[in-house]
């Protein structure tokens, strides 16, 4: 975030039996444009107001997906990625929905790249299209019939 003055990090640590947010909040760096938030806050109240979601493999992608905000997919370790990403910075005519990296060191690139193209310009219906429900999509019973007839 040293590279980025002009962008905000909000960390929100949820306490899980696999995270100790003691030990996340210990590795967060102390810098004036990072800030750990609290989960007292309705999760989506906070997304909405934010450009972009960082995360590595949750429901919380999905949720920025359908409320229309860019995701970045990153971990330290090359496991399963939710989406199909485009791990390339974005550019003038070449943005996407989804973004992932591999190594810390392309993470500055990336995230100011993100910045560029998409702050100020809401990813369009074109762009959000295979990752939004849609009214003619089925409800999990229809998807479960679906699945049990093999259609």
């Amino acid at each position: 975030m040293n590279s980025l003055p002009d962008a905000e990090l909000l960390v929100r640590v949820r306490a899980k039996p696999e995270v100790d947010p003691e030990i996340v909040r210990a590795l967060v760096p102390d810098a004036p444009n990072v800030a750990i938030v609290d989960t007292a806050q309705n999760f989506l109240e906070q997304l909405a107001g934010c450009d972009l979601l960082v995360c590595h493999f949750s429901t919380t992608a999905e949720q920025a997906l359908q409320m229309g905000k860019p995701v970045l997919l990153w971990g330290s370790t090359r496991r399963y990625c939710q989406f199909p990403a485009l791990r390339e910075a974005p550019a003038s005519g070449r943005r996407a929905a989804v973004y992932a990296v591999d190594t810390a060191n392309r993470l500055p690139q990336m995230l100011a790249a993100i910045r560029d193209q998409h702050h100020g310009r809401p990813l369009s219906e074109q762009e959000t299209a295979r990752y939004r429900n849609r009214p003619e999509d089925p409800d999990l019973r229809g998807l479960a019939t679906r699945l049990l007839s093999g259609t």
